[in-house]
């Protein structure tokens, strides 16, 4: 994803209100609060890593229906960053990152598009020929079936 430049990447942290990142994006594409002020960017990026894709999927969300009609493309990947907890220590860690892209004009879909597996549904066993009871419950936790104290 390196269409995007500096001005429309908005990167998603835990830390903030999604909606400061609302409004922003929200100044970004349709311009400030006068007039005089025209948007700059017909489109976004929106980018969350880790605990923060939750986030910039509510934030996309937000932005799409306080828009109206926009164009979407949505990448899915995974990073590896260096984590150094300790002095000469470092441990890499692989991240889910997510990146949105909202657009006011059609999106080219065709770019980075990766071809999925065909699906095989002969591999697909259905749960009567799995050979599980499916009509059980589970052994509902330490306690068993009653509560050893007495019924409530």
């Amino acid at each position: 994803m390196n269409t995007e430049t500096k001005g429309n990447l908005v990167r998603v942290t835990t830390q903030r209100s999604p909606r400061v990142y609302v409004r922003y994006i929200l100044r970004m594409m349709q311009g400030g609060p006068t007039a005089d002020e025209v948007p700059e960017f017909d489109s976004m990026t929106i980018r969350g890593m880790g605990r923060a894709i939750t986030s910039a999927v509510n934030i996309a969300e937000m932005v799409k229906r306080e828009m109206g009609p926009i164009f979407e493309k949505i990448h899915i990947s995974s990073e590896v960053i260096e984590v150094k907890p300790s002095d000469d220590d470092s441990v890499e860690r692989k991240l889910s990152v997510i990146c949105i892209t909202l657009s006011k004009v059609p999106i080219d879909t065709s770019i980075d598009v990766e071809k999925l597996p065909e699906h095989d549904p002969s591999k697909v066993k259905s749960e009567a020929d799995s050979g599980e009871r499916g009509n059980r419950r589970g052994s509902r936790g330490r306690r068993g079936r009653g509560s050893q104290r007495g019924s409530v």
